[in-house]
């Protein structure tokens, strides 16, 4: 692991045991980034569920406070969290698929916030039809 001074990027292979076939496209593609003590970045190529499609690949951001760990899309200021790395970011692509899906639907009711998001996220995913 690169100290805090080191800005290196670090490749890994992440293995999660646990999780179910269908799970393991959503961690295959994921790549550690940058790591620093307080946060890693993880790009996001293929998602969790085949009703959306990934337009772009999109970068998530974890970091760990207090045992806990966020994971955030801060591009679309939506985050999540959970008591593992694995859990915050199956935890925050839920959310995301969940919001874009919500949002579509109440777009013509939608405040500026989420129609901002509502639009980031449209760069990134759209209703696999």
């Amino acid at each position: 692991m690169p100290n805090a001074k080191d800005k290196t990027p670090t490749v890994a292979t992440i293995v999660y045991p646990d999780i179910t076939p269908e799970d393991k496209t959503l961690y295959a593609n994921v790549i550690l980034v940058n790591h620093t003590p307080s946060s890693t970045s993880f790009p996001v190529s293929s998602l969790p569920s085949e009703e959306f499609d990934l337009l772009a690949q999109f970068i998530l951001k974890i970091e760990e406070e207090e045992g806990e760990f966020l994971a955030c899309f801060e591009e679309a200021n939506i985050g999540m969290s959970g008591g593992t790395k694995e859990e915050a970011i199956e935890n925050l692509l839920a959310d995301i698929l969940d919001t874009f899906a919500l949002f579509s639907k109440e777009e013509t009711n939608l405040g500026p916030g989420p129609a901002r998001q509502l639009s980031v996220l449209r760069r990134y995913i759209r209703l696999n039809r």
